[in-house]
């Protein structure tokens, strides 16, 4: 089964991992972050995964938007969605919070 990531870059979505550089407008940013909850030698440790895809562009973008969104729900996926408008970069900026949990053992 391909990634979120994965399934984002096929939709043909300008989107990069991790990105440090601001690439032209609209475009998309996903990170990963993982946390770890319990002892280590315990058979029931917990991982939690957040995943966050940003996108920016220079007005509401709803084409875009909506496949991102087709996309994480086709992963069976719940997000949280905000929106805002940042003044002094003159774009808008939609992002998707995900959030994973998963037992390790």
């Amino acid at each position: 089964m391909s990634s979120l990531y994965d399934l984002l870059k096929l939709a043909g979505l300008n989107i990069k991992k991790n990105n440090n550089i601001k690439p032209t407008l609209p475009y998309g940013i996903y990170t990963e972050d993982v946390s770890t909850f319990g002892a280590d030698d315990h058979p029931d440790l917990l991982a939690s995964t957040d995943i966050t895809i940003l996108w920016a562009a220079e007005k509401i973008d709803f084409a875009n938007e909506a496949l991102i969104e087709n996309c994480i729900v086709s992963k069976g996926l719940n997000y949280r969605r905000t929106r805002d408008w940042l003044d002094t970069e003159k774009m808008y900026q939609t992002t998707y919070d995900i959030s994973l949990y998963a037992k390790k053992g």
